[in-house]
């Protein structure tokens, strides 16, 4: 791959890969090292998909097993597996969005388990198809849908919880902005 592809690449791509490494993280500075891990590695072995179009999900694919590898040397964490408890979920009524904004949904995605919010991270933020989240994360495509309904209903759990939270607070101040007004 030469040098004026391998930039194109990052340009292409890193802004989408760190929010993965940092959905998988949850830590800013753990997420740059996995980010620069997996270029680095691209760039010494002179790495190239199998076409230009392949290079997303490798990319995804590659940083993930890194993470992975990451992970376990950290600590050996026996795998989730899930259990019949999690074969009805309960119907949740659909969360209002209204008066949620992006960082109070990424706070809620963090605490959706890892197992599912890894594939919810890729589908929603990524917007990678089932198929190549199954390829990204060495999972069967049913075992992806599954784990995208559990995280979306984690979610939604998680965000009911806030709003109820933040029913008891007292509301902001009427006609107030959160954005600086501009001096004229």
């Amino acid at each position: 791959m030469s040098e004026q592809a391998f930039e194109q690449l990052i340009r292409n791509h890193y802004e989408g890969l760190y929010r993965f490494a940092l959905s998988l993280t949850q830590n800013e500075a753990d997420a740059g090292e996995l980010v620069q891990d997996t270029y680095h590695a691209w760039a010494e072995q002179g790495r190239a998909a199998r076409n230009a179009r392949r290079h997303r999900v490798d990319l995804f694919a590659d940083l993930y097993r890194r993470f992975l590898g990451h992970r376990r040397r950290a600590s050996q964490l026996a795998p989730y597996e899930a259990g019949p408890e999690t074969e009805s979920l309960p119907s949740l009524p659909p969360v209002s969005l209204e008066g949620l904004d992006g960082p109070a949904v990424l706070a809620a995605l963090g605490q959706v388990v890892e197992e599912f919010r890894e594939p919810l991270t890729l589908f929603y933020l990524q917007e990678h198809s089932c198929a190549e989240i199954a390829e990204i994360l060495d999972l069967p495509v049913a075992t992806v849908m599954q784990r995208i309904a559990q995280g979306k209903a984690a979610l939604r759990k998680a965000l009911a919880a806030r709003r109820t939270r933040l029913a008891g607070k007292p509301a902001a101040p009427a006609g107030g902005s959160n954005f600086p007004r501009s001096h004229e």
